[in-house]
């Protein structure tokens, strides 16, 4: 051993130092995971395999034993071999590592490899070494595949998406936009790229949304905005936008990417949902709701200054025989331009809200004080002395207004409402058009009429309605020709009301429909009795309401009474108002003419007050004519108030209809009655209104003696 050493001039220490180098660069060479080889040759085409790592041999898929000592023309295929010789000469000639990737067919399947040619210093015998060093790619080939393949799929789906994509970098520029994005936009991209939002396309809207983009960059945290913006051809949208912070590798934003859904049909919808909410369909001002928020919110901020505020409650007086009359339409048009009337006029300088029905509400801020709502009233009230154009026909419609004032009456919303109602309801009960301020105790009269409300409506299963009847007598032979039945409410506390007390709550709730039905029964039931008794063609006149014939079968209704009670037809009387002719509308016309069938008589009660036109005497099919009481007590004492009578009488006469004169309290006013030619009458003069036991006893009477004010025939 040391000869061996000796004979390569080495000292022991020096060729160990060899050995051992060597033994671990094999060991590495052999150990390393990527595939090694070591080619040798005197010249490019005679280069043969050397050496061969444990790696190599299973990629390559032969022993060292098969490998080894073999030339390069054996081992590459010959398709390849031209181009791998001219690669492998410009690397020996350059003398620089040169690198190629290429695929291995093996049993396991394709693998992908790179390989790395490395000259090495020439052997001892002159002969060229090159240094193959192969890295598998397989895996890496194949991610990347993957993430081309996402790519693609990524890059499709935000061209094709249906939402607008756009990144924005540090300086809120525009360095990408989607298909979407430049479709909505109706700009070409060019216009679009490296344009702020503010630059393009600008506006309040876009400086807000530049700032949602600069916040995101700030502060690094993902956001919502939602744009309202108009595109090229004006139209309006609505996008709700994702702001999402992009980071580099230093965890730093370095851009905004913007993804943005139309929502432009839900935020109409929701707009929408909040019109329903908060306005009233039919005027389009405020609805209650609203004006019970901006009452609220007028009142907090009136606590922090000096200054009053005015709530006024405005209500259309006889809104509703107007609108029956008239027909629905009629009434919502009155509605819609008394809205326009109010807002033109108020402005700014109020608030108006419709509450519901024919009611509006005004609230006036920071007034000087009470004597300032003077004027305001005034002013509203006087909105109404031009007429309206109605259905072809010019109507004037008067108003009433409750007025309330805060601090002065309450500091609570709720009172305040509650107290401008009452005055409300003071200037209607006191001959309407006009206003009132609210004063203490007319609360008392607002919770009577809510108490009576709620009593109402079960007046009729309580059995606590009761009917009164006023005779008609015959002034030229003292005959009683019938009676009208007069509605009572015997209530429990307040003792027996009259209709004045209770009907125009019945009529504005509708109760008036079961009420009417009761009525009809009765009055059926009592001339039943009494004409089966003996009183020869006694009738019995009922009034009846508006409400009753809309929307209700009042015809099938009266037919069904008159057979389960067996009243006969021409015991019967129906007493109508001249407010419901006032529309000829087909639904009227139509039940009137069911009536007349059935063989019912048919009167307009009040005669002369309402809307007269003697055309209708001549459309509808009408029977009798009842003289208001109010021309009947100007009979010697107003000389207009007799022609106009006996105008009415003349009038009859000529259309064959029967006339009876309501109110007849004097034997004076009877007898003048009978000279012009009117012979039927009720009033004081004959009786006031009985109950049914006082009026057998009154008939028994009348038949034994003459009435007052009657003239008997020889």
């Amino acid at each position: 051993m040391m000869d061996d050493i000796e004979r390569h001039g080495l000292p022991a220490s020096a060729f160990g130092e060899q050995l051992l180098s060597e033994t671990l660069l094999s060991e590495a060479f052999e150990r390393l995971p990527d595939p090694l080889g070591l080619i040798e040759g005197p010249s490019v085409r005679e280069m043969r395999l050397i050496a061969l790592n444990g790696a190599a041999t299973r990629i390559v898929g032969l022993t060292r034993e098969r490998a080894l000592g073999r030339g390069l023309q054996q081992l590459l295929p010959p398709s390849r071999q031209d181009w791998f010789f001219g690669s492998l000469a410009r690397c020996l000639a350059s003398g620089e590592a040169w690198s190629y990737r290429t695929t291995l067919a093996l049993p396991q399947g394709r693998r992908y490899l790179e390989v790395s040619l490395t000259p090495l210093a020439a052997s001892a015998a002159g002969h060229r070494r090159v240094l193959l060093h192969g890295r598998d790619i397989t895996d890496v080939r194949r991610l990347q595949e993957q993430l081309d393949k996402h790519e693609r799929i990524y890059r499709a789906a935000v061209e094709s998406s249906h939402y607008t994509i756009a990144r924005y970098d540090r300086q809120c520029r525009r360095v990408f936009a989607n298909a979407e994005f430049i479709r909505s936009a109706g700009v070409p991209l060019a216009e679009l790229l490296d344009k702020t939002p503010l630059e393009y396309p600008g506006g309040p809207a876009m400086a807000a949304y530049q700032g949602a983009i600069q916040a995101v960059l700030a502060q690094g945290g993902p956001d919502e905005h939602e744009l309202r913006w108009q595109d090229s051809k004006g139209s309006e949208h609505c996008t709700l936008i994702r702001l999402t912070p992009e980071f580099d590798e230093d965890g730093e934003v370095v851009s905004v990417l913007s993804v943005g859904h139309d929502i432009t049909e839900a935020a109409r919808y929701r707009h929408h949902i909040h019109r329903l909410a908060y306005y009233d369909t039919l005027s389009g001002l405020p609805n209650r709701e609203q004006f019970y928020t901006r009452l609220r919110q007028i009142l907090s901020q009136a606590d922090t200054r000096e200054g009053w505020v005015g709530l006024l409650l405005l209500d259309l007086d006889r809104f509703t025989v107007i609108n029956d009359s008239l027909g629905h339409i009629a009434g919502d048009t009155l509605l819609q331009e008394t809205a326009g009337r109010l807002s033109e006029y108020l402005g700014d300088r109020g608030f108006v809200a419709r509450m519901g029905g024919d009611e509006f509400a005004i609230l006036l801020p920071d007034l000087d004080g009470r004597e300032v709502l003077n004027g305001w009233a005034r002013a509203v009230l006087e909105l109404f002395d031009e007429p309206y154009q109605l259905m072809g026909r010019e109507l004037v419609v008067s108003a009433s207004i409750g007025i309330a004032l805060y601090p002065d009456d309450s500091l609570s919303a709720d009172d305040l409402i509650k107290y401008a109602d009452s005055a409300l309801h003071h200037v209607k009960d006191n001959g309407r058009n006009g206003y009132g301020f609210y004063e203490r105790g007319l609360t008392t009269g607002l919770t009577e009429r809510m108490s009576l409300e709620a009593e109402l409506r079960k007046v009729v299963e309580r059995g606590e309605l009761e009917l009164y009847y006023q005779p008609k007598v015959d002034l030229l032979c003292a005959r009683s020709a019938g009676c009208e039945a007069l509605l009572r409410w015997r209530h429990p506390s307040l003792g027996l009301l009259t209709p004045d007390r209770f009907i125009r709550i019945a009529e504005e709730t509708g109760i008036i429909v079961e009420i009417g039905g009761w009525v009809l029964r009765t009055a059926c039931e009592a001339a039943v009795r009494w004409n089966r008794g003996g009183w020869a063609d006694f009738t019995v006149a009922v009034n009846l309401s508006v409400r009753q014939f809309l929307g209700h079968d009042l015809a099938g209704e009266i037919q069904a009474i008159l057979a389960e009670t067996g009243c006969r037809p021409e015991w019967l009387e129906l007493e109508i108002t001249e407010n419901l002719l006032l529309e000829d509308r087909d639904e009227t016309r139509a039940t009137l003419g069911q009536l007349r069938d059935l063989g019912l008589k048919l009167a307009i009660d009040d005669f002369g007050t309402g809307y007269s036109a003697l055309n209708y005497l001549a459309r509808f099919p009408i029977d009798i004519l009842k003289i208001d009481r109010s021309f009947v007590q100007g009979i010697g004492r107003d000389e207009s108030s007799e022609k106009l009578v006996r105008g009415i009488v003349s009038l009859a006469r000529s259309l064959h209809i029967l006339l009876v004169a309501e109110g007849v309290e004097t034997a004076g006013q009877a007898a003048y009655l009978q000279q012009i030619g009117c012979h039927l009458a009720q009033g004081y003069l004959f009786a006031k209104p009985l109950s049914e036991e006082q009026l057998v006893s009154w008939y028994k009477q009348y038949r034994q003696q003459p009435l007052p004010g009657t003239l008997v025939e020889p």
